[in-house]
């Protein structure tokens, strides 16, 4: 009878170590394993609500997140950048410009027809949403880049605005960068491109909401966590940008 009651508990424990190594093999972080196991644990209680199960079988436990501390800069980037073959500068690019996460939706998945050269404008489906959004382009030269790119790969009958030199999807970068950034004697992921991106935004002043729009951010609290501890110059800009509320009073007692 104990048995019978603590083989389900195990069989819960085994498939949930399970799931966990599967994802830690493919590299995906805690805070996205917690997402997929959120989104599972999901399914599960709406077929208890559907009768489907007499009860949830998946009581999950959230992993611990800790967000990275992120060293890279730009100066960083700078270095690495040369060593990249020519495809993947212009991944690199396109990540940096369009504040993308490197992977097969949002980088490697973007289409030309994604692109509105007329508004300067891209909408772009997110990784881990899946959900629109719409990333404003200001950068001349990128933006005659891609409208050169666009009307070059259209002609090769190419949809995918990065890819292989000769036309193929992207399957991964990995091994490049990694060798680009030996050769550079820097130490960082390709996600750092989008961090750098959008530091550079806050520390030049842009608004934390702007950001987060071009970043993809569903709130701006979200924002303000990450990036809030990697523009230390951003408090003293605000307190500088307080006007002055009359003439200094002197209030010291006055001599006779």
């Amino acid at each position: 009878m104990l048995f019978a009651f603590l083989l389900p508990i195990r069989a819960q424990i085994a498939a949930n170590s399970a799931a966990n190594l599967f994802l830690r093999v493919r590299q995906v972080s805690n805070n996205t394993i917690n997402h997929y196991q959120s989104y599972l644990s999901s399914i599960l209680a709406w077929g208890v609500e559907q009768d489907f199960l007499a009860r949830h079988p998946w009581p999950y436990r959230k992993l611990k997140v800790v967000r990275p501390v992120m060293r890279a800069q730009f100066r960083d980037l700078m270095q690495v950048f040369p060593e990249l073959p020519g495809w993947l500068q212009w991944a690199v690019k396109t990540a940096f410009f369009l504040a993308l996460r490197p992977g097969q939706v949002e980088l490697f998945g973007l289409r030309w027809d994604a692109f509105d050269f007329r508004r300067r404008q891209v909408v772009i489906t997110q990784g881990k949403s899946g959900k629109p959004k719409t990333v404003i382009i200001r950068n001349d030269s990128y933006l005659r880049e891609a409208a050169l790119r666009c009307a070059y790969d259209q002609r090769r009958g190419i949809m995918l605005v990065c890819h292989y030199d000769n036309g193929r999807p992207v399957r991964s970068y990995r091994r490049a960068w990694e060798t680009a950034c030996k050769r550079a004697g820097i130490s960082m992921r390709f996600y750092d491109v989008r961090h750098i991106a959008a530091t550079i935004m806050l520390g030049e002043g842009a608004d934390l909401a702007a950001v987060a729009a071009q970043l993809g951010h569903q709130s701006v609290a979200t924002t303000g966590a990450i990036y809030a501890h990697v523009t230390p110059t951003g408090q003293a800009h605000a307190a500088e940008l307080m006007p002055s509320l009359g003439e200094v009073i002197d209030v010291s007692p006055i001599k006779k």
